[in-house]
């Protein structure tokens, strides 16, 4: 999937590697839970989380000048709303079946942000882009 990515320089770098980190949270809840791996082994869907921290680093720390205004809202929207998650040890996150509330939220705002960001790779899965 990776293998695909451009350049460092190209203008798509960025934005493929921010979809990178929160195509899972867009998942349909079936196609998340299949994802929800360490290897083999099944662990709990909030291990998807895990990586979106990275954006905010990324983001203030040089990136925010290679997106236009749309994109750099709807980033600061998702990582506002990454923040404001509860953690992962709250009851919010008890439902191992990825389809509670907490979960919906994470959903959309990964999909509005990854179509702000000129939508899915073809190469990346996710029934839900593909309709």
């Amino acid at each position: 999937m990776m293998d695909r990515k451009p350049p460092f320089d190209d203008p798509l770098y960025p934005r493929r590697y921010f979809i990178g980190l929160v195509h899972e949270l867009a998942l349909d809840p079936d196609e998340a839970l299949d994802a929800a791996r360490i290897g083999e082994k099944r662990v709990h869907p909030s291990i998807l989380t895990d990586q979106t921290g990275e954006m905010d680093l990324h983001y203030n720390t040089g990136w925010k000048s290679l997106f236009d205004p749309d994109e750099q809202a709807a980033i600061e929207s998702y990582i506002e709303y990454e923040k404001s998650l509860p953690k992962i040890e709250d009851d919010a996150w008890a439902d191992p079946t990825a389809t509670n509330a907490t979960w919906s939220g994470i959903r959309d705002q990964a999909r509005r942000l990854i179509n702000a960001l000129g939508g899915l790779p073809e190469d990346f899965p996710g029934r839900w882009a593909k309709k």
